[in-house]
């Protein structure tokens, strides 16, 4: 669990390491070794492309997304959702799924067969499973490779009823590969090292669930990302309400494949929030003063040779065990969300401000042919740069409030 130690982290990049010698106790001295991760972690969050370079997250922040906060789900139905749904942030994304499928999604609990208007079709519809027009999948060749067959759906509109209380988990923590994006939540959170990669729904069920018997009900779903942003609402009817339901139009006649031809409206509307999801105030507000990471516990995350990012698969279970209790006492405490909107620093803003003023002075020294760079001669150029940060200031008072 980490309190203030970004501060240790983000001063490790300039000051001297006797200067910070007084302030290390065992974790401390954990956390300044791994503090090029969490500089990137924070540096990183709720944004596009550093979550996509960095996919495999490792850390959780307690987050709110603010009442009156519109969000975007797509459906089969005009109803109202009532229990546990997906709503994205950009309507571009939530567009990708107001279909009727044909065919359940794997994991998905099982609907009776609807018309993209909500009752039962009639034997001329196209969807209704004896018209050959229109077979369900495997009574029929498909004619593309994709295999479910799409009709018009519909695009609900919610407004957030309270504060929500929720989780992020960084990185690429909704895309399901092999990879280790589904680390934390599979491993560190749910303890099920079996979960099936593909299973979302039985994910965030149980994710769900550990919210509501572990938690006491203290978190409202969890925040993850994919190609763009996305919430796993436990409770539609506890957090939301319907303000709005647009039927999306016929793509082709009888139906459509499977909307690819908006699908770069998505990826557009994916790529505008690489700097950040936005809103005034932000649509999402992190808590960097508590939060949970793997790089404040004794863990060798790098050990795996395939990749050059970090993995849960070999975390021994009584470290995990401490990370799971660790997290419960975060999500316990009120202050845990209390303090979002009560505290006054920013540190995503400070690590922008270090990014600002030290991106392209790196650049050069990597790249100029004129110094031959070496590791120590580099560390030597940046010392100079950064002699100003040993000053007999307080180095946590310049780091609030004087970079750059």
């Amino acid at each position: 669990m980490l309190s203030h130690h970004i501060v240790f982290a983000i001063l490790n990049l300039c000051w001297p390491t006797e200067t910070l010698d007084s302030l290390q106790d065992d974790t401390h001295l954990r956390v300044v070794s791994n503090a090029n991760h969490i500089f990137n972690t924070i540096h990183s969050s709720l944004r596009q492309w550093g979550s996509s370079l960095n996919h495999n997250g490792m850390t959780i922040f307690p987050a709110i997304v603010p009442q009156g906060t519109l969000l975007y789900h797509g459906t089969d139905t005009q109803d109202a959702v009532t229990g546990l749904e997906w709503v994205a942030f950009e309507r571009d994304h939530a567009m990708q799924f107001a279909h009727l499928y044909l065919v359940p999604l794997p994991g998905r609990p099982h609907r009776d067969k609807k018309s993209a208007f909500g009752v039962q079709p009639a034997k001329e519809s196209p969807i209704f499973p004896e018209n050959k027009q229109h077979k369900l999948y495997g009574q029929q060749k498909p004619m593309a490779p994709d295999p479910f067959w799409l009709l018009p759906g519909y695009l609900h509109t919610y407004f957030a009823r309270k504060n929500l209380h929720l989780l992020y988990l960084d990185g690429s923590a909704a895309a399901t590969t092999s990879k280790g994006t589904l680390d934390v939540s599979d491993l560190l959170l749910l303890n099920d090292s079996r979960m099936r990669i593909s299973a979302e729904y039985d994910r965030a069920r149980s994710l769900c669930q550990l919210a509501t018997e572990e938690w006491g009900g203290r978190i409202d779903g969890f925040i993850r990302m994919e190609a763009g942003f996305e919430i796993i609402i436990c409770s539609f009817a506890d957090s939301l309400r319907l303000v709005d339901v647009v039927r999306m139009e016929d793509v082709k006649d009888g139906g459509t494949k499977t909307g690819k031809e908006d699908v770069f409206h998505w990826l557009r509307a994916a790529a505008a929030r690489y700097d950040g999801i936005g809103g005034s105030p932000a649509r999402v507000q992190l808590n960097y003063n508590t939060f949970l990471t793997a790089y404040a516990y004794p863990l060798d995350l790098f050990q795996n040779a395939s990749t050059a990012l970090p993995r849960l698969v070999a975390a021994p279970q009584n470290i995990l065990e401490d990370m799971r209790g660790n997290m419960k006492e975060i999500v316990s405490r009120p202050e845990s969300f209390d303090e979002i909107t009560q505290w006054q620093y920013d540190w995503q803003a400070v690590a922008d401000m270090i990014v600002q003023k030290y991106a392209n002075p790196l650049q050069h020294l990597i790249t100029s042919s004129e110094l031959g760079i070496s590791s120590r001669r580099l560390a030597r150029e940046l010392k100079k740069w950064s002699y100003r940060c040993g000053s007999k200031r307080n180095p946590i008072d310049v780091a609030r409030n004087e970079w750059c």
